[in-house]
């Protein structure tokens, strides 16, 4: 976890693309659609990413998480308005470890705060 760390205590934009995707997998319960992610950061993030979602450095990021143990990715058929469904990536967050590295998190804390202030 000591390379997490690192990633996540650098300010630059692959950085920061990591951090949200870990950010939206703890905010949405470890596990999230690779089609969803997009959405996901953008709700974290309260509608201010600061950056263009680009599908290739989102699966850099996701290869980069995988190889550290952070998260699993597997090719699942997810439900959908065709019958046969449509063939995606599951994104599960493994690393509980991660998850405590976002405590006190601000996004994360920002979130639940509009959260709160909507009534939900």
């Amino acid at each position: 976890m000591e390379e997490l760390e690192k990633i996540l205590k650098r300010n630059d934009a692959e950085s920061t693309l990591i951090l949200d995707v870990l950010r939206a997998l703890t905010v949405f319960g470890g596990c999230l659609w690779l089609s969803e992610l997009g959405d996901a950061i953008s709700r974290v993030r309260l509608g201010e990413t600061g950056y263009v979602f680009d599908e290739k450095a989102v699966l850099k990021a996701l290869k980069k998480l995988s190889s550290l143990g952070v998260v699993s990715l597997e090719e699942k058929v997810r439900a959908s308005d065709k019958a046969s469904g449509e063939k995606d990536f599951l994104i599960r967050l493994v690393s509980e470890e991660a998850r405590r590295l976002l405590l006190g998190d601000p996004v994360i804390n920002n979130y639940y705060s509009s959260i709160a202030k909507q009534g939900f």
